[in-house]
């Protein structure tokens, strides 16, 4: 009898879940929301699908498809240390740069200006900008 009465119970849960979630659904137009949206990114891809093709880079390692960014490699530079450059350049803002020593092997951030600043004032002709982000 017991089993009967929880099966029962949970039948009637299930149905009441079911109905109540209809009308809520109708009542605060999800419904009606999510058929527009639908119909609205249908129109958008028609309008762009032009523009919507993806342009995949040529090799995996060119790292110019992070936007904004011009990057500028010494020619003896390791495997390693343009991993870590590549890594670092994504964090870059807007009018900073990244500047590897080439004697120490450091890469730092910069803004543009107090780039310049430093470079004056310091002798370190072993610095060079690797990426730069305008």
């Amino acid at each position: 009898m017991d089993d009967r009465i929880l099966i029962g119970s949970a039948i009637v849960s299930i149905a009441l879940f079911f109905i109540l979630r209809s009308v809520m659904l109708w009542y605060w137009k999800i419904n009606r929301i999510e058929e527009l949206l639908e119909e609205q990114v249908k129109i958008m891809k028609l309008v762009y699908k032009d523009k919507l093709v993806l342009e995949e880079p040529e090799n995996e390692n060119d790292v110019s498809y992070i936007e904004g960014v011009v990057f500028t490699f010494p020619e003896n530079l390791e495997v390693r240390e343009r991993e870590l450059i590549e890594a670092k350049s994504a964090k870059l803002l807007k009018g900073q740069l990244l500047a590897f020593d080439t004697y120490t092997k450091r890469i730092d951030f910069f803004e543009i200006p107090e780039y310049h600043k430093f470079i004056k004032t310091a002798n370190r002709p072993t610095l060079r900008i690797v990426a730069i982000k305008e």
